[in-house]
């Protein structure tokens, strides 16, 4: 017994504008998580200083912070296109806005901190 699809060009698929946006959202979350892993052993051990926390947790933060932008950029493209599945720019649209507000959330924070 075969099952035949009548009308094939109704099959959505995967385009790769979604796939790229959701990889890049699970890439910076691992990153950021990473990096808080990163800062609580470096504060655990007391090697952490000024200079390196301004250079590699900031850098590196801002790096995310840009590459989420693009993400989300890609998202809304990716959710654009009538003839493709929305699963992947949907994630990828929720772990983007994540990696976004939690860098906003932590310029803040810091901001505040130093007043």
């Amino acid at each position: 017994m075969t099952m035949i699809m009548e009308n094939q060009a109704t099959i959505r698929t995967h385009k790769g504008t979604g796939i790229a946006s959701f990889v890049i959202g699970v890439t910076c979350v691992i990153l950021v998580m990473a990096l808080i892993g990163t800062a609580g052993v470096m504060a655990k051990t007391g090697r952490i200083t000024p200079e390196f926390n301004m250079m590699f947790g900031w850098g590196m933060m801002s790096v995310c912070f840009v590459v989420g932008l693009i993400g989300i950029k890609l998202d809304f493209v990716g959710a654009a296109d009538r003839s493709s599945k929305k699963v992947y720019p949907v994630l990828g649209l929720i772990l983007n806005i994540v990696v976004v507000v939690l860098y906003v959330a932590m310029l803040v924070i810091g901001l505040s901190m130093r007043a």
